[in-house]
């Protein structure tokens, strides 16, 4: 089996959220820093690498939320696949159902048929013993 959907989804969940902490921990850390009125080179310096962090952050939260996107894809597929499955088994239970009664349908033929020539004989076998007796 592919995977457990349910499970799939839960997956799915995590990643959202954590996408969804990544980009609120940069959404703060950015606030944070504007917040700080520094006008000097080490908080220039300080200002380009937050705004890079802030970059790869965002990005990174993206990623997760693909993911979990390609996740819930995935789930739906195996959804499909399953109550494919699930169909096919009904029809071959189907199926072997009617097989098992054609079996059963054509054994009570053959055990007619075979009655019928047993009665069948009986009868000739009367006829000739009738006539044989007229004979003597």
């Amino acid at each position: 089996m592919w995977g457990d959907p349910a499970a799939i989804d839960r997956l799915a969940a995590t990643c959202d959220t954590t996408g969804d902490d990544i980009a609120d921990v940069s959404q703060r850390a950015t606030r944070a820093a504007a917040a700080v009125p520094w006008h000097s080179t080490a908080g220039s310096s300080f200002q380009r690498r937050l705004d890079d962090f802030a970059g790869s952050a965002v990005r990174c939260a993206g990623e997760f939320h693909s993911a979990a996107d390609d996740l819930r894809h995935h789930a739906a597929t195996v959804r499909a696949r399953i109550e494919e499955i699930h169909r096919l088994e009904r029809e071959a239970a189907r199926l072997a159902e009617e097989a098992a009664r054609a079996v059963v349908d054509g054994g009570r033929a053959v055990v007619n048929a075979g009655r019928a020539v047993v009665n069948g004989a009986g009868h000739v076998a009367s006829g000739v013993m009738h006539t044989v007796g007229s004979w003597l």
